[in-house]
């Protein structure tokens, strides 16, 4: 319904961003987790579909999928221990920091996103596409 809203008022400007959050485990599954998994699988099927509805408006729609990303939200869920062993499987050696989803989002949000819609980019470190 929002998605909806807002596009009626960027199709009267002939220019939009949109940006869903979605996960690496949108993307990939994970055990013990299937209804958080459909929900973001979900998401990035409907970031495609409105994307391509839209893409002749001027409104460009795309998602980002984090993988691990160090929130302090993890400091209360995680042990250090735990996050040690997450920060091995990942090739970069490291969760995330939120500022470089932010970096992302801004750019995707901004002029110069001119040609990108329909997206649903993964920022894991290399977990998912490197991973042995």
């Amino acid at each position: 319904m929002l998605i909806q809203s807002a596009i009626e008022a960027m199709q009267q400007r002939h220019w939009g961003r949109i940006v869903n959050i979605t996960s690496l485990w949108g993307v990939t599954g994970n055990t013990q987790n299937a209804a958080y998994c459909s929900t973001k699988f979900g998401l990035d099927g409907l970031t495609a579909s409105i994307a391509a509805e839209v893409a002749g408006t001027g409104i460009l729609i795309n998602s980002i999928a984090p993988g691990y990303i160090h929130t302090a939200s993890y400091d209360d869920y995680f042990s250090e221990a735990e996050l040690a062993e997450i920060s091995k499987k990942i090739p970069m050696g490291r969760l995330g920091k939120p500022e470089e989803i932010a970096a992302l989002l801004s750019w995707l949000v901004s002029e110069e996103n001119s040609y990108m819609t329909g997206q649903n980019i993964l920022v894991d470190g290399g977990l998912t596409r490197t991973a042995c």
